[in-house]
């Protein structure tokens, strides 16, 4: 038997062998997550030079030859520093620029070739010595256009600021000038500026105040043939540059356009309407005075915001004509009806300080309470014998009146320009040279592709008819009334793309389309069209694919009226002249001669249309203004 003793000096060796094998597999695993972290390290280290030698392969540099003399012989100033800005995006060295050079670096139309390779926002690259070179001979060229006034010569014979900065954004890069010139414009005019870049090529604006702006310009006549590479890059760069200094639109008063009519009597006021043109003009308002003998209707539609018309009369008197959402464009209508009250609000306020000026000097002045509505927006002003000899003979009188009527303009077209509309297009279809031209409006429906994929199903459920298109040869015209008493009314029912749920049940055995007719009658006569006449329309069950419509307004308890019947005759007159094919005309109550002949096409015997108007009376006054043509109402 082993002592004590012996046996505990075995226990304290085999403790420290123990703690020597502990600290070595301890010391082992430490090495092994020492050499497992750096091999993560040297992975995402790899990662990253493969990302980047990946990234950097998408890269080309702009001018990977020399530049010479004569490439760029023709380049201006503003051309030449985006030449700069494409060596230096593609090298690494406009991280911290401005956003508008990325955006102009960036854009397709631009720089076409360049765009997706010539801006690099993630690597340093070293500079080559061809981009040295390049750099050198764009600076020369630069300093020998600035040293010489090459550019300069003739803008700064502008005095004008507006005027000037626009001539200068297509030679030049405007951030040049972004602490001395931009300043001097306010916010409304930088808008403009931004806009007067493409608009002076001939681009078609949306928004009514920037197109009136440019057809008072001229601009317009080249929108026929505009193509988006008629503006410059240095221009393309420069609307980028003004949308970072203020990208907020300016609907106000700025920019507008009133339309003055002055009376021609010998008594009216030499003064009164330069002088009011004068104040309006002045740079901080910029609304431009418009005298043209056109209707009213085609210069606000085309050129202005405002009419304001002078006349000469028994008594002062301010009768105002309000905008008949009748002739407002589809796509401004919601927005309009939702902020008629401001157009109300700033005529009272207009006739409020007129009428305090003439009070003070006992000349009476009466606001109308027949107010008219009407295809534009203005104030008829009458003047008085006596009123117009006191203006003329009081200076004082003359400036108080000038200036009131300014302010009134100004405050008028601030508060409702953000919803001034567009208004719906007049056609100017003639039947003949004998006859008088047929005026049309244009006011379409919504026709999207909603609509015309649920106008095919439609074709398909009711005629069989299948066919990549909505298109038709009308054979004949049918006449009927919308059942509503008002324009308005009809227009929203035939508007949407689709029935109203009320009237569609999930599963509709007649198809989902909404009713549509191509033409809209209103009870004045006033002949709109909602749709192209050479696609189907869904008005006439059985004969949908080969007749065009007319609907007028009216309904049973609502008769039609004979203005209506001499505007259907016209329009009648002038599709038959359009179609040759149209053979027929008639009423929808009138289609039972057709539903035994071929040109009656519906599928199922069982459906037939709802016996609706027009009324004998009013399709025999038609008929008889048709008599001279060969028209049949049934095969």
């Amino acid at each position: 038997m082993r002592p004590w003793h012996s046996s505990f000096r075995s226990i304290v060796r085999l403790r420290k062998q123990l703690a020597i094998t502990i600290a070595a597999v301890t010391t082992l695993i430490g090495g092994t997550v020492t050499a497992v972290t750096h091999m993560d390290a040297l992975q995402a280290r790899y990662q990253k030079w493969r990302h980047d030698w990946e990234y950097q392969n998408t890269l080309r540099r702009p001018f990977p030859d020399p530049l010479t003399d004569k490439d760029i012989e023709g380049w201006s100033s503003g051309r030449l520093q985006l030449a700069e800005f494409q060596i230096d995006g593609y090298l690494g060295r406009l991280k911290s620029s401005p956003p508008w050079i990325k955006q102009c670096l960036r854009d397709r139309d631009i720089f076409p070739k360049n765009y997706a390779s010539q801006y690099n926002d993630r690597l340093e690259l070293d500079e080559t010595y061809i981009d040295r070179l390049n750099r050198e001979t764009i600076r020369q060229k630069i300093d020998k256009i600035q040293i010489n006034k090459i550019e300069d010569a003739d803008i700064y014979k502008t005095p004008d600021p507006f005027t000037r900065l626009l001539k200068r954004a297509s030679v030049q890069l405007l951030s040049s000038y972004k602490d001395s010139e931009i300043p001097s414009l306010d916010k409304g005019e930088l808008y403009l500026l931004r806009n007067a870049i493409y608009g002076r090529h001939g681009y078609k604006f949306d928004t009514p105040k920037l197109r009136k702006f440019a057809n008072r310009r001229g601009w317009s006549a080249a929108s026929a043939t505009f193509k988006m590479h008629d503006v410059s890059a240095v221009e393309m760069c420069n609307a980028y540059f003004l949308d970072e200094v203020h990208p907020i639109r300016e609907l106000g008063a700025l920019g507008r356009g009133v339309l003055i009519r002055r009376s021609d009597s010998p008594t009216f006021p030499t003064f009164l309407k330069p002088g009011l043109c004068t104040c309006l003009a002045q740079r901080k308002f910029a609304i431009e005075c418009r005298e043209s003998a056109s209707d009213s209707r085609d210069e606000f539609h085309d050129f202005v915001d405002l009419v304001i018309d002078f006349r000469v009369g028994q008594a002062g008197r301010i009768e105002w004509t309000f905008l008949d959402s009748r002739y407002v464009s589809p796509a401004d209508l919601d927005g309009f009806k939702a902020n008629q009250d401001k157009f109300i609000s700033a005529a009272a306020d207009f006739n409020a300080a007129l009428h305090e000026v003439f009070r003070s000097r006992n000349i009476a002045l009466v606001s109308s309470q027949d107010d008219q509505r009407g295809a534009y927006w203005g104030a008829k002003l009458t003047l008085s014998e006596d009123a117009l000899q006191q203006l003329a003979s009081d200076p004082t009188l003359l400036r108080e009146a000038t200036a009131s009527m300014c302010k009134g303009v100004r405050d008028a077209l601030e508060l409702t320009g953000p919803f001034i509309p567009r208004m719906v297009d007049l056609i100017a279809a003639r039947v003949d040279p004998s006859q008088p031209t047929l005026e049309i409006y244009d006011k379409p429906i919504v026709f999207d592709d909603l609509r015309i994929k649920l106008t095919k199903e439609y074709i398909l459920r009711h005629y069989g008819a299948a066919g990549p298109g909505i298109e038709l040869t009308p054979l004949l015209i049918v006449v009927n009334w919308t059942d509503t008493g008002t324009l308005e009314e009809a227009y929203e029912k035939f508007r949407p793309s689709m029935l109203p749920r009320s009237s569609n049940p999930p599963i509709a055995p007649d198809g989902e389309v909404n009713y549509s007719t191509h033409y809209l009658i209103d009870r004045d006569g006033t002949i709109f069209n909602l749709m192209k006449d050479f696609q189907i329309a869904r008005h006439m069950v059985g004969l949908d694919r080969q007749a065009l419509g007319i609907a007028h307004v009216g309904s049973a308890n609502v008769p039609l009226t004979p203005a209506q019947a001499e505007a259907t005759a016209q329009l009648v007159r002038f599709l038959t002249k359009k179609y040759e094919s149209i053979s027929f005309l008639i009423g929808a109550s009138e289609y039972g001669a057709f539903v035994s002949t071929p040109l009656w096409e519906e599928k199922d015997p069982l459906l037939k249309p709802v016996p609706s108007g027009p009324s004998a009376i009013f399709l025999t006054q038609l008929r008889e203004r048709l008599s001279d043509t060969p028209l049949r109402s049934a095969p």
